[in-house]
């Protein structure tokens, strides 16, 4: 009769080669993911950047627009002075932007235009007529701050910025953004609008003056 040796056997076992146990999985299962699984996680990731780049476009837009807007009734104000635009049939001595609240400013203009023009105080008082009240349609968009008066008094016409009139007096700021967006790390969400002495208006994306 032949004798097996047990410790030739156990060596023999394919359980045992080379000291490695061997991993066995229930048959269909490969370890991996199926092919369903994979379809469902690209097209929820395509779901969710696509919602996120339609919002940064619409946000964008939506920023552009307002700033544009603003400028525009800078520029009409401006263009009021220049011409010595009448209000309610009455010579006045300019006109100039006030900021109100973070979605709204007013376009106001003095009571009336006479030899005291030299002297009035052309940020925005009680006193003076408040010619248009504007204020920001699209949704999720603020000022980020107040702003200094801007006006604006024939013929030259000379510009004040915060009641003063000078070239070396700096800019007026007008910044624009994304509600509750800090300018500082996120730049691409705020537009600036800079009125200067010079009766330049410039813009730019971020916070900063060009």
């Amino acid at each position: 009769m032949r004798t097996v040796d047990s410790t030739s056997k156990k060596l023999s076992s394919p359980k045992n080669t080379a000291g490695l146990a061997r991993l066995s999985f229930p048959k269909g299962k490969s370890g991996g993911f199926t092919l369903i699984e994979v379809l469902v996680v690209a097209s929820i990731t395509i779901v969710i950047t696509g919602f996120l780049m339609v919002n940064f476009s619409e946000t964008k837009l939506n920023l552009d627009h307002t700033m544009n807007l603003v400028v525009a009734d800078i520029r009409d104000t401006q263009t009021k002075a220049i011409t010595s635009a009448t209000y309610n049939s009455t010579l006045r001595c300019g006109y100039g932007v006030s900021y109100v609240n973070a979605t709204a400013f007013k376009i106001y203009t003095s009571p009336t235009a006479s030899n005291a023009c030299s002297t009035y105080n052309r940020n925005y008082e009680v006193t003076d007529v408040i010619a248009r009240s504007v204020a920001i349609r699209d949704q999720g968009v603020e000022f980020r701050s107040s702003f200094s008066d801007i006006f604006f008094e024939p013929p030259d016409p000379a510009t004040f910025i915060n009641n003063i009139a000078g070239l070396s007096t700096p800019p007026a700021q007008i910044v624009i953004r994304r509600a509750g967006a800090d300018c500082a790390t996120s730049p691409g969400s705020c537009r600036i609008i800079c009125v200067y002495p010079s009766s330049r208006i410039d813009t730019a994306t971020g916070a900063t003056c060009p």
